[in-house]
């Protein structure tokens, strides 16, 4: 089935700039009343990642290493209050609640299943992200607001990308104003 579901690229830093092919991001998204389905396939230059994490491979500050990352916004449109989720190419994992005053880890039940494919310089990480973890009642007629990143690498070359560029300064990925809009369609 994720081959029936339309894919978005981005190869370029969280400004819309320095494309860099050899770092392209796909996604692709499924749903169903119960679930979220995201798949992230990465090409990478080299993978960096935590050697521990906790016993279910749920990992603090994930964002320090090489991660793949979603943030979803419901019904908030305009505020910064979002749920952040990202898993990395040894498969550890973070879900978060981001509000206007803190960050809080929650226990979402997020699934997820990483390969990495070395001869063709890519990972594959997918994730199930229960729907009540997401909201009440799901409806799918309801757009959500989205965007996706991707990080790599180690400073002073470290890369930063974004699906819809934040175009701030310095790397940051917390401007809710410029997520794009996933639509739900059967």
């Amino acid at each position: 089935e994720w081959e029936c579901a339309p894919p978005i690229w981005f190869f370029h830093d969280w400004q819309g700039k320095n494309e860099d092919p050899e770092r392209q991001t796909e996604v692709r998204v499924l749903w169903s009343d119960d679930e979220l389905y995201l798949r992230f396939r990465c090409r990478y230059r080299a993978i960096y990642v935590f050697p521990d994490a906790d016993p279910n491979r749920r990992r603090k500050e994930l964002w320090d290493r090489d991660v793949a990352e979603v943030f979803l916004q419901l019904d908030r449109f305009g505020e910064k209050y979002y749920k952040e989720f990202e898993v990395s190419p040894n498969g550890q994992w973070l879900d978060l609640d981001i509000t206007p005053v803190r960050l809080m880890h929650i226990t979402s039940g997020i699934r997820s299943s990483v390969k990495v494919d070395e001869a063709r310089r890519e990972w594959t990480a997918d994730l199930a992200i229960p729907m009540s973890a997401l909201t009440p009642r799901f409806d799918p007629a309801q757009p959500w607001r989205v965007n996706f990143f991707r990080c790599e690498g180690v400073d002073p070359h470290r890369f930063y990308g974004a699906w819809q560029p934040t175009h701030t300064s310095e790397p940051q990925f917390h401007v809710p104003q410029v997520f794009g809009t996933l639509f739900f369609s059967e």
